[in-house]
């Protein structure tokens, strides 16, 4: 077996490294093969990082490798804090995949600028969103995989606590997550809601889901007809299935507010997917209505108040930032 070593000991992505080409064994009953590159897709931009260079992954007993995956679309103005928030990790063996779907601002060249730590990346036309996270799910080697938006970041900790967490019996793990404001200030903290009752909404932060590779092994990924809403069809999917979740006490990411998500689409969809897994017709129209209103009244009142009004009266899933307490 070939020698681990450390190219560069400042990254968690490159102090543990083998120019051992590794062999991908799959399951007889895998959705989908695992790649260590994407065959060139519709007008590519670009591909690089540590694996074009021959460098590349493999997992230890006692440091077990974590993917980490970002995809990203003319993200320019947050990129860099997402790379930085990963390649800073405190855990030694993080594998790491940006899938960018052919960006004409300056997200190439972040990219570019830390592709010495990223270990492999590709930029071409895709069919959005989810379409590029099952191109990163096809690239991943990790014993857990979890995605991080390109407008979001880890704490410093995340994949250390979430590589102290791998055993059989664990198949996916979750936590809280900070809120922060456009400009990245933390507001409060969004705690897990039930898994156990039929979902209408997302019950953890899809920035703190990592699954075992084997169960998107088994029920492939992202359903690409859901533009919006495909991450909340993907939990509900392993939930469902009986996986076993086990939620880290600490919250792993920083979730910036404001994005793709939140309108009338996400809602019509999260409603399908609501009825998908056992939700009356009546009660996800309610919850429908319920939503737009919500948001309604959050474009009129100003978020300062929002969250005051979250303090004072108090909320099962919201929780006052103080960093005397974290």
């Amino acid at each position: 077996m070939a020698e681990l070593f450390a190219l560069n000991p400042e990254y968690s992505t490159t102090r543990l490294v083998t120019r051992e080409v590794p062999t991908i064994e799959e399951p007889p009953d895998a959705a989908f093969e695992t790649v260590l590159f994407l065959p060139e897709g519709e007008g590519r931009k670009g591909e690089g990082g540590l694996r074009t260079k021959g460098y590349f992954k493999r997992s230890l007993p006692d440091k077990p490798l974590i993917t980490v995956i970002t995809v990203v679309f003319n993200g320019a103005k947050h990129l860099e804090q997402a790379i930085l928030s990963v390649i800073e990790q405190t855990h030694d063996n993080v594998e790491y995949i940006v899938i960018d779907g052919g960006s004409t601002d300056g997200t190439l060249d972040i990219i570019r600028k830390y592709e010495h730590a990223i270990d492999y990346w590709v930029s071409e036309k895709d069919g959005g969103i989810y379409d590029a996270m099952n191109k990163g799910l096809k690239l991943a080697n990790g014993d857990y995989i979890g995605m991080l938006n390109s407008d979001d970041w880890l704490s410093t900790e995340a994949i250390g606590l979430i590589s102290k967490h791998k055993h059989d019996s664990v198949d996916f793990v979750y936590s809280s997550v900070f809120i922060t404001s456009k400009e990245g200030n933390v507001l409060y903290i969004k705690l897990p809601e039930d898994t156990e009752t039929i979902p209408y909404r997302m019950p953890f932060p899809h920035q703190t889901f990592y699954a075992k590779a084997s169960i998107f092994k088994k029920i492939y990924g992202y359903d690409t007809k859901y533009k919006l809403s495909a991450d909340l069809d993907i939990v509900w999917r392993v939930i469902k299935a009986g996986f076993n979740g086990v939620q880290i006490q600490q919250p792993m990411a920083y979730f910036r507010e404001g994005g793709a998500s939140g309108g009338l689409i996400t809602f019509i969809e999260t409603r399908s997917i609501a009825c998908k897994y056992g939700m009356g017709n009546i009660k996800s129209y309610f919850l429908l209505v319920e939503s737009l209103l919500k948001v309604m009244a959050i474009n009129l009142i100003h978020l300062r108040i929002i969250n005051f009004i979250r303090n004072i009266f108090g909320s099962k899933k919201y929780i006052p930032y103080n960093r005397k307490e974290i």
